[in-house]
């Protein structure tokens, strides 16, 4: 069997890599599996060495009219991401047409890649929809507010979903399919939504009777070589952000050796915070051993890395990038886990990674929710999603 995975929006590994496991296995089971990804390049190094066939996905280019300078909801999220452009909706859903009907899949696994599900609508291929819960909304309607803007938004703010959902039933008109009553029927009606989080860190709450398949297994990487120093071991995943120096530097400032996977931090940077407690890894490292010896995680807030720190007991100093990574820290705050900082100046990290180390209120709350995370433990989310693909189809 043919199998199509797709991914679409977003952006960074956290897309790619967690899935290289499962897809793995796939392969091992005789399929063929097609890749399409908005990135090509980083398709390549994530499965890299696997012989996947490796396609350009349809993605909208420029800026929409008119840009929402508030993304509120799910529809402002897909209006910016180019579904607010009709025309060009219409446009990448014949595009995926193309890529469907060369691939002929007998399954399709999408990791948010909202067109093609469109586009599938009518084509009767058994389709599951793998993600978080910010890129697989539950069937709600209207699509609500993101819980972290609820009382924050400017008075007079729309969050109407009418225009983003007019634009998809336009659409699908054109193609000769029933239009939708609400948004988010995109991710639940038709495909199977497989939820690749744990269900107090799912973005939307926890859902009833939702298939939570768990957090995948980190992807391999070298053995972390930490840096000299006296202390509790601090571990950072960072990306690049206005902020990332003053965070380096207060990480540095604690004493406590330091390991850093810095994605794409300037080599500027690195030579000028360096110090003989703090390094950063040149590649991915292997997480698994890391948690063996480290106190505290530092990240931006993707998914797949805080909940394998969390799993393991390990409190987390969150510095958001994106919306979504906002309303991750804010749930790992809600647990008691973790704290966060301002991506974009940095400020109070060092105040705030003390607190972290020091209270113990921290370290017990990352373990009681590991606690009650066990039988995510136990059965992979590998296992998991597995299992219910095979009910959608023979494998």
């Amino acid at each position: 069997m043919r199998i199509l995975f797709a991914w679409e929006f977003g952006a960074g590994m956290g897309h790619l890599s967690p899935q290289r496991e499962l897809l793995t296995l796939l392969k091992k089971r005789g399929h063929e599996v097609h890749v399409a990804a908005r990135d090509v390049g980083r398709a390549e190094r994530a499965f890299d060495g696997l012989g996947f066939t490796v396609w350009q996905a349809p993605i909208a280019m420029g800026a929409p009219d008119p840009v929402l300078t508030i993304t509120a909801t799910v529809a402002h999220v897909l209006h910016n991401g180019g579904f607010g452009d009709t025309p060009g909706l219409l446009a990448r859903s014949h595009a995926w047409d193309s890529i469907v009907h060369a691939v002929d899949p007998g399954l399709v696994l999408t990791e948010y890649a909202p067109t093609l599900l469109l586009a599938l609508r009518g084509m009767s291929i058994p389709t599951a929809a793998l993600g978080n819960g910010f890129v697989t909304p539950p069937r709600i309607h209207p699509a609500p507010v993101f819980d972290i803007l609820v009382g924050q938004l400017p008075p007079g703010t729309s969050t109407s979903e009418a225009g983003t959902l007019e634009s998809v039933n336009t659409v699908l008109t054109e193609r000769g399919q029933r239009r939708l009553d609400a948004l988010t029927d995109l991710y639940n009606d038709g495909p199977l939504p497989l939820l690749k989080t744990l269900p107090e860190l799912d973005h939307y709450g926890v859902r009833e009777n939702a298939l939570y398949m768990g957090s995948p297994a980190p992807p391999p990487g070298d053995p972390p070589n930490w840096p000299d120093g006296e202390g509790p071991r601090v571990f950072a995943y960072l990306k690049p952000t206005q902020g990332i120096a003053a965070i380096v530097y207060q990480l540095s400032q604690l004493g406590h050796p330091t390991l850093i996977v810095g994605d794409g931090v300037p080599d500027e940077i690195k030579r000028r915070l360096g110090a003989e407690n703090l390094s950063f890894a040149p590649r991915a490292v292997e997480l698994r051993e890391v948690v063996k010896t480290c106190r505290l995680a530092v990240a931006n807030g993707n998914m797949g890395t805080v909940s394998h720190f969390l799993l393991h007991g390990i409190p987390v100093l969150s510095a958001p990038i994106s919306l979504e990574q906002r309303i991750m820290a804010g749930k790992i705050d809600d647990i008691g886990a973790g704290l966060v900082v301002t991506a974009k100046s940095g400020a109070g990290t060092g105040d705030a990674a003390r607190r972290l180390l020091e209270e113990p209120s921290f370290r017990s709350s990352a373990e009681d929710f590991a606690s009650r995370q066990s039988q995510f433990r136990e059965l992979s989310y590998e296992a998991r999603v597995m299992a219910e693909l095979e009910k959608l189809t023979t494998l």
